[in-house]
């Protein structure tokens, strides 16, 4: 993934910070209205991946590491718990391309979470692999039953890579002594010219994402935000839940409406489906 320069601005052509933005979205849309489906998978899936000596042992590791001086410990640590992290061609070797014929607990670990991808309309690699990422953090966590949410993905931790030469923004000014001007005036002016001086520092960087090929991020995480978790409950309700569009459309108490109409509802969550990589084939067809 490329990085980009803040949340919902700039972005890689090929729409992969979006993509990964409206995923992260949809599942805590999930964790939200249909919390079965995180219990569901923490009472099956779970107990086979610990089975399958998958997790994270924090209890084992601790002791260990008995003896072992601090710095010592934080790299043990780390190097267990990275051995546990997501790794794409792993997965796609083990998992997606399996059976696992070297381990049968591993195998039944891997059809299980299969199973479980089925049963909610979740059958695409990348909703497994939130899976898997979750039940990781889970056997490091130890959620109790009540408190489960999924494990998100982090894309753009930090802005997109710049010149060297572009410096941290620093905010520097000297004022007249206090006694010369009445404070609230020496206020005025530093916040008047620190916002001058970062409004410059903002269009250097937007100059230079522009430059090195970012695109501004797709209008649904600007102007529609405030509506994109209502979109998100429909495409929840149709994919976990089978609900018909007509029955959705009901229940938003939309009859008459010649916008929000049932063709409208039908039409958002096949395209956010698509968006976020469920074909249409993945949830029923009603």
């Amino acid at each position: 993934m490329g990085q980009r320069l803040g949340y919902g601005s700039y972005e890689r052509q090929n729409g992969e910070q979006s993509k990964e933005d409206l995923r992260n979205r949809f599942f805590a849309a999930i964790t939200e209205h249909a919390k079965h489906v995180l219990k569901n998978l923490y009472d099956e899936s779970f107990k086979l991946y610990l089975d399958a000596g998958l997790g994270f042992k924090v209890d084992a590791n601790k002791v260990m590491l008995e003896g072992l001086n601090p710095n010592e410990q934080a790299r043990k640590l780390a190097r267990e718990w990275n051995r546990h992290r997501w790794n794409r061609p792993q997965w796609q070797r083990h998992f997606e391309t399996g059976p696992i014929t070297y381990d049968k607990r591993k195998e039944k670990f891997r059809q299980s979470l299969f199973e479980w991808s089925r049963r909610f309309n979740l059958n695409a690699a990348w909703c497994r692999e939130y899976a898997y990422e979750t039940l990781d953090h889970w056997s490091h966590a130890h959620p109790d039953h009540e408190h489960l949410s999924f494990e998100l993905h982090l894309v753009a931790r930090t802005v997109f890579a710049v010149k060297r030469d572009v410096e941290w923004f620093v905010f520097k000014r000297r004022v007249q002594h206090p006694q010369l001007l009445p404070i609230e005036t020496i206020k005025a002016r530093l916040r008047e010219a620190f916002e001058c001086d970062l409004r410059q520092y903002f269009t250097q960087l937007e100059a230079i994402a522009e430059n090195q090929g970012y695109v501004p991020t797709p209008e649904i995480y600007e102007a529609h935000k405030s509506k994109l978790e209502d979109r998100l409950r429909w495409l929840v309700e149709r994919i976990i839940y089978n609900k018909t569009y007509k029955a959705i459309t009901d229940e938003l108490g939309i009859k008459g409406n010649d916008y929000l109409d049932e063709s409208y509802i039908r039409q958002t969550i096949t395209s956010l489906a698509k968006r976020i990589g469920l074909s249409s084939s993945t949830f029923y067809r009603r």
